[in-house]
């Protein structure tokens, strides 16, 4: 099987071999999606949904607004459910995403070729990656909410610049089997020189994910433009307690689907800065000419 084209290449190119990668293993990387993640996203997604619809509910309550004749809890009751269950699962929801991209990252080679692994080799080879990656996601979350805190008059730029530097710390846990620490350093030395290239990596992907989450959502914003067309007051008007649990699930399927893109893109990112800074793209063709030669 040939092997893929790992040369340095464009931001845009890098975003559409992202996309190229997931279409190409769709179904083995949603099958692990959905048992790793989607569980835990349904309840917080559902949970973040009934907690925000309260307060529009608590809020049409004090200003007088008609709530319907909708069967379903209180509007406070309604905040305490979601609250609780938010403050939960959001813990878990970190824990499933970050053994997601443990198993996605740890078979990277394989997706890269179109030949990913069966479900089940996928689920244990992310096992063995999970606690560093896990290590390295706290820490570089911890390092850079405390340098946006630390410039907050500079509008947080310390920890966009952070994040550039520490940007593939955890593919460099997953793939390179790197220490916390060395994978810290290692993303450091990779990024060094090319932080402007990594920033507009990271806004092309934002920019891309939020537009493909929106369009996944788009029913719950669909019915939003429509009911407030017909009636401006239901902005504020009490939704039964079904559509609110309809919305964590649209809401909760989205954000898991466009998951793999975010991941994928931070593994073409870290291929592409090593072929810039260390030539893997030549070393790949060199091994293949050497084992042809054979």
């Amino acid at each position: 099987m040939a092997r893929p084209d790992l040369s340095p290449r464009s931001v845009g190119r890098l975003l559409d071999d992202a996309i190229a990668i997931y279409r190409a293993n769709f179904r083995s990387i949603v099958t692990v999606a959905a048992i790793t993640v989607f569980p835990l996203a349904l309840i917080y997604g559902v949970s973040q949904t009934l907690y925000l619809r309260g307060l529009t509910d608590m809020f049409a309550r004090l200003a007088g607004a008609p709530t319907g004749s909708v069967a379903g809890p209180e509007p406070d009751a309604t905040m305490l459910i979601g609250y609780v269950l938010t403050a939960a699962m959001s813990l878990g929801y970190m824990l499933a995403r970050v053994y997601f991209q443990s198993t996605l990252l740890r078979a990277g080679s394989a997706l890269l070729e179109g030949r990913p692994p069966g479900t089940r080799q996928m689920l244990k080879d992310g096992v063995a990656v999970a606690l560093p990656v896990f290590g390295v996601t706290m820490l570089v979350s911890l390092a850079v909410s405390t340098a946006a805190g630390v410039t907050l008059l500079l509008l947080g730029a310390g920890g966009a610049v952070v994040a550039a530097y520490l940007a593939v710390s955890v593919p460099v846990a997953a793939i390179e089997g790197a220490g916390v620490i060395d994978a810290l350093k290692r993303s450091f030395v990779l990024v060094r020189g090319n932080v402007w290239r990594v920033v507009l990596v990271t806004l092309g992907m934002l920019v891309l994910s939020s537009q493909i989450e929106g369009a996944l959502a788009s029913p719950i914003i669909v019915r939003d433009i429509v009911l407030g067309m017909q009636n401006p007051t239901t902005v504020v008007t009490q939704l039964p307690l079904a559509w609110k649990v309809a919305e964590g699930f649209l809401q909760a399927g989205a954000a898991v689907l466009v998951l793999p893109f975010i991941e994928l893109t931070w593994l073409c990112c870290y291929l592409d800065l090593r072929a810039r800074n260390e030539g893997l793209d030549l070393l790949v063709r060199a091994q293949d000419l050497t084992a042809g030669s054979r």
